[in-house]
This record gives structure tokens, C-alpha cells and sequence, in this order.
């Protein structure tokens, strides 16, 4: 299977903007515009401006690739887990409704039934049987469906016994070798293995909090809020904390899936999923339910999805898709607009009492960004240029979207905004987050990914962030 590779491209552009600040003396007195334009202008001259990364696409050909590799790993044995990832990264670049989608979710099923998930067994199922699965090959399917209804609905003979009319029906299909052996299945039906796999719900076994902070939702009373120059804001306990007792109870105002166990976790929930159903659009992330993928979406996902790839390609670490969530959840809680964002984190900067920054009408609300915000090490001070070489993967994105605004910005306006000025603008944004887990900005690009996102979605935004 052929993998697209670019490290030597975006390093190759790195090492040459390394060289021009290093070999360059930059003027305190001057702006960070008349500095960019500087990079830009040798850059240029040396005809090493950076190319878009290319986005792997859904394609037939791979996702049949994936399937035959499952299909090899379980004839020879090899672990159920390790034969599931394969032929999930087969559903994940399939066409949507396509017939490579639909043998690969048969042969899953057929996997999940082995492993007694027999309940994902059946979603699979369904999925195969709804996107075009052969109808020489349904029989098998119909036959599976009826021995998953009889494990886990064994009174339920009506659904039971519709499944076997279907099997009966495509029987005439068959050579009599396989009519034999369905005749067979179909006839000890009733006494099939009824064992299961049972999934364990952790939200069932949630511990319970006694009493609740005033000041932080989600924290036992029994912490409190503090702040003292040499500690900046720290929690101190106030009483004496139990043996097991429960301090904190908070849904996360952000997560992520570990990029490397992403066929085996619902992007959106975070879940464990063995019957998962992928984004419609990239091939890098699965969903447990058509509610967390609409959810995941809308949510976050719809700027996500253009540009993930392109982290993941780069071996970007989990903290830059921490940043990324981070700056799509903040930018939707402002209403989808940039301007309304900037305004709000500005406002925060401006507050004087480090114990309340962040906080709503004195509470430090955790399913607000504001919250999150002030627990970041912003590096707001981009005055010092010669700081750019830790900065030097943002400034190839920052060209990049900023010559996306000006073609898109030109085509529309039939007027080229100035090329610097706008990565100048770009430059302000992602200062805002630069987070205290980034250690390498070659490595972290943080916001830029975001808004490489955004401005993708509608010509409009651009004509926004031109004027910001």
C-alpha cells in the first residue's frame, strides 16, 4: 500500500526558513510584517515556497487492500483485535454506500460473531445488508442474522423466522456442497452456543461527589482556590480529605482519542467501539452511533476532518490535537466568529485579579473555554524575532492559508490583499494559543490547523479575517 510522504518537503522548507532567520539581522525597530515579508521575499528567491500537503481520499483500491489483510491475519490466526483494526481502516476508506464498505462490514460481522459481540454483530450486519452487499453473498449474512436473533431473542420466533425465509430464498443460489452446510446450520439453529461478551459500563459505576465547590463545579468542597505569586492559582485543601473520598467529578471540557488507537475509539465519545461506522468524508476516524458522528460533526469534526491527515502525516503529538479541539470548541462557543473570539480572550487578559480570570460571575464554569484558557502558558510577547525558529512549522501554514485568503479573497474582490499583512493577522490569532504542553513548534501547530479549517468552509470567512 502506497503512503503519501512529505517530510522531506516540509523539512526541506523548514531548514531553509531556519536559514534565513539565522543568517539574517533583524532590526528591533521593526514589525513583525517587515519581518515576514523579509522570509517571504527570500524564500521566493530561492524557490522554496511551500505546496499544500495532500489529503488522503476515500479509495476503493486501499480499503480492499485493508480487507485482504485482515483476511490473510485471521487464516493465520492472529488476534481478533488485530483483524478488527484492519478491516476498520478498510470501512474508514471505503466509498460511502460503496461495495467494497458492504463486504467489509460482512466479513466484521463475521469476526464480531467469533468474538461473541454478537449484539455489534447485528449493526454490522444491517450496515452490510444496506450499502449494497452482493445479493449472491446475502444468504450468509441472512444466516448469521438469524443466529444472533436466536442467541439474544431466542422468543422472539417471528424475527427469527424471517430471517430464515430470507435464507431459504437465496438457498436456490447455492452450489449443493454450500446448501448442504446452510441446511445444516439453519437445522441446529435452536441449539446454537448462546454465550456472550459482556461489555463493562463504566458510567454505571460513576462514584458520587458529597458535596460540591462553590467556586469550581464538579470539585468536592473540600478543595479550594488559591493564588500566591509563588505558586500562581493552585487548589489548597480546606479540611481533612477522607481515605477514598471523591474529589473531583468534571466532564472534560475537551478530549481526544489518542491518534493511535483511533479505529478502536468513537471519536466523538471516546468509547471503546468494535462496530464503528467512519466519517464520511476523511478515512481517519471512526464513530460508535450515527448520533456521535452527527455530533462529532457539528461539534468539531466539520473543521477537523480537511486537515487531520496532514497532523497525522507530520507525526504531530496528542498535544496538538488537544490545541485543535481546544480552539474549535472555543471559536463555536463565540458564536462562529473570530472577531467575537479575540474579543472575549482579550477581555480576559485584561482582568486583574489572577484568582478570577476565567471565571463567570465568579465561578470557574468548566464547560466554558475561559476556564481552560488561563490554565495555558501563552506566549504572548512575539516582539523578540529571533524566537521565530521555534515557530517554524506555523509559519509554513500561516503562508499557506494566507495565500488561500488571497486567491480566494482576489477571485471574489478582484483585489489581492497584502500577502504579509495577513499572516501578521494569522500570527495574532494563534498566539492566543499556543498552549503550555507545546515543547516543539516543529512538531505543534496548534491554531493555524484550525484555521486552515475554517477558512475552507465559506469564501465569506476569508473576507472576515481579511478585515480583522
Amino acid at each position: 500500500m502506497e503512503v503519501i510522504k512529505q517530510d522531506d518537503e516540509v523539512h526541506s522548507l523548514l531548514h531553509s526558513i531556519t536559514s534565513v532567520i539565522k543568517n539574517s539581522n533583524f532590526e528591533s525597530d521593526k514589525s513583525n510584517k517587515d519581518h515576514i515579508k523579509y522570509i517571504l521575499n527570500q524564500l521566493d528567491e530561492k524557490k522554496n515556497t511551500p505546496t499544500p500537503l495532500k489529503i488522503n481520499k476515500k479509495c476503493s483500491i486501499i480499503a480492499e487492500e485493508f480487507r485482504s489483510n485482515a483476511n490473510e491475519y485471521l487464516k493465520s490466526n492472529l488476534n481478533l483485535d488485530i483483524v478488527l483494526e484492519e478491516l476498520t481502516k478498510s470501512i474508514a476508506n471505503a466509498p460511502p454506500g460503496s461495495v467494497e464498505i458492504s463486504k467489509s462490514y460482512g466479513d466484521r460481522s463475521a469476526v464480531l460473531f467469533d468474538a461473541r459481540l454478537i449484539s455489534d454483530c447485528l449493526l454490522d450486519l444491517n450496515q452490510a445488508l444496506t450499502t449494497g452487499y452482493p445479493e449472491n453473498l446475502k444468504i450468509h449474512l441472512y444466516l448469521r442474522q438469524a443466529m444472533c436473533h436466536q442467541i439474544l431473542n431466542p422468543d422472539n420466533s417471528k424475527l427469527i423466522e424471517k430471517c430464515i425465509k430470507k435464507v431459504q430464498e437465496l438457498l436456490k443460489l447455492m452450489d449443493s456442497k454450500e446448501q448442504e452446510i446452510i441446511l445444516e446450520k439453519l437445522t441446529n439453529i435452536k441449539s446454537i452456543d448462546r454465550s456472550k461478551f459482556y461489555k463493562w459500563n463504566a458510567d454505571k459505576h460513576l462514584p458520587k461527589l458529597q458535596n460540591e465547590n462553590k467556586i469550581i463545579p464538579g470539585l468536592s468542597d473540600a478543595i479550594e482556590l488559591k493564588y500566591s505569586d509563588e505558586f500562581g492559582r493552585h487548589m489548597i485543601a480546606k479540611r481533612n480529605i477522607k481515605p477514598g473520598e471523591v474529589l473531583m467529578l468534571q466532564k472534560p471540557y475537551a478530549k481526544i482519542v489518542n491518534t493511535q488507537m483511533r479505529y478502536k475509539y468513537c471519536w466523538n465519545c471516546a468509547e471503546q467501539v468494535w462496530a464503528s461506522i467512519p466519517c464520511n468524508c476523511c478515512t481517519d476516524v471512526i464513530y460508535c452511533s450515527e448520533i456521535c458522528r452527527k455530533n462529532g460533526n457539528n461539534n468539531y469534526h466539520e473543521y477537523e476532518c480537511p486537515i487531520i491527515n496532514d497532523m497525522i502525516n507530520l507525526k504531530m503529538n496528542e498535544g496538538s490535537f488537544v490545541s485543535l479541539r481546544l480552539t474549535i470548541l472555543a471559536y463555536n462557543e463565540a458564536g462562529k466568529s473570530l472577531e467575537t473570539l479575540m474579543h472575549h480572550l482579550d477581555k480576559i487578559d485584561a482582568e486583574k485579579d489572577p484568582l478570577m480570570k476565567g471565571c463567570t460571575n465568579n465561578i470557574l464554569e468548566p464547560k466554558k473555554y475561559s476556564s481552560v484558557y488561563e490554565t495555558n502558558d501563552l506566549y504572548k510577547n512575539f516582539k523578540n524575532f529571533t524566537k521565530m525558529t521555534l515557530r517554524i512549522a506555523e509559519i509554513y501554514h500561516e503562508y499557506l492559508i494566507a495565500k488561500k485568503i488571497v486567491n480566494s479573497y482576489g477571485r471574489k474582490y478582484n483585489c489581492v490583499p497584502d500577502l504579509s499583512n495577513i499572516i501578521c493577522e494569522l500570527v495574532k490569532i494563534v498566539d492566543k494559543f499556543c498552549h503550555r504542553f507545546r515543547k516543539n513548534s516543529i512538531e505543534v501547530v496548534n491554531a493555524i490547523f484550525i484555521l486552515d479549517g475554517l477558512l475552507t468552509l465559506t469564501e465569506n470567512r476569508y473576507f472576515d479575517l481579511c478585515n480583522f
